[in-house]
């Protein structure tokens, strides 16, 4: 965490990590170790910072606070169109609107559905590392 708050500084802009929930942020970075043991805590945080790029947050920081089951996570209102934009390039039919609505959450548990974490409706730190990997 304190490294992405480093690099957020550093690149100007409010936050790296579209999600203010650090353990999503740990949970992101533990799937970038796993593709690869050798690979430090170090590089595995600054490739997650890269990988994020799309979704920095730059401008006013508002955030929306999405509630599901009693769960709540707070999601920066910057980040959206990205996300459904990602979304869109995985192949889901859903407008890109900057809005957070039932279409994107939809289309975020069926992501969590098919990778087999629990399907809540809005995104996590491994839902995130899904949509950010390169094509292969």
């Amino acid at each position: 965490a304190g490294y992405t708050t480093a690099a957020a500084r550093a690149s100007n802009v409010v936050d790296v990590f579209p999600i203010n929930d650090t353990m999503q942020l740990v949970q992101f970075v533990t799937l970038l170790c796993g593709e690869d043991p050798q690979r430090t805590l170090e590089a595995a945080v600054f490739e997650s910072v890269t990988r994020l790029r799309p979704f920095w947050v730059s401008e006013r920081p508002n955030r929306l606070t999405l509630t599901w089951n009693g769960r709540r996570t707070q999601y920066y209102e910057a980040a959206v169109r990205p996300l459904q934009e990602a979304l869109v390039r995985l192949g889901f039919d859903i407008a890109v609107d900057g809005a957070y609505g039932n279409q994107t959450g939809a289309a975020i548990q069926s992501i969590s559905q098919q990778i087999g974490i629990e399907a809540a409706p809005f995104p996590s730190g491994a839902l995130l590392y899904v949509i950010t990997r390169p094509a292969q």
